[in-house]
């Protein structure tokens, strides 16, 4: 797939609130402990959330995989990735950078 092979084993994240598993340089998969499901973070979106210092950040966990949309149907694509915790949408362009990280209450 697009991550390739764990480089970790499963970790339990500080204050045991979920788990993660590492990819290298090519991002992780999130399971938060109410959430029930695990979600990949990858690519840019990914660089920018480790920036933010990852599940500890503001952002905390990822509750969706990252999915695309169109702006205009046709030329502008975007890639999106939802943060539940505290209500954040990361947005991405392959031939801008980011769009936009804004919270969505």
């Amino acid at each position: 797939g697009t991550l390739g092979c764990p480089t970790s084993d499963e970790l339990t994240n500080p204050g045991n609130t979920g788990k993660r598993q590492h990819f290298g340089a090519r991002g992780n998969i999130y399971w938060k402990n109410t959430y029930g499901f695990a979600y990949t973070i990858w690519g840019q979106i990914w660089q920018l959330y480790a920036s933010q210092n990852y599940e500890a950040g503001n952002f905390r966990y990822p509750s969706a995989n990252e999915g695309c949309c169109s702006s205009d149907g046709v030329v502008n694509n975007y890639y999106y990735q939802y943060f539940a915790d505290y209500c954040w949408i990361l947005l991405w362009s392959p031939t801008n950078g980011f769009a936009a990280n804004f919270r969505c209450d």
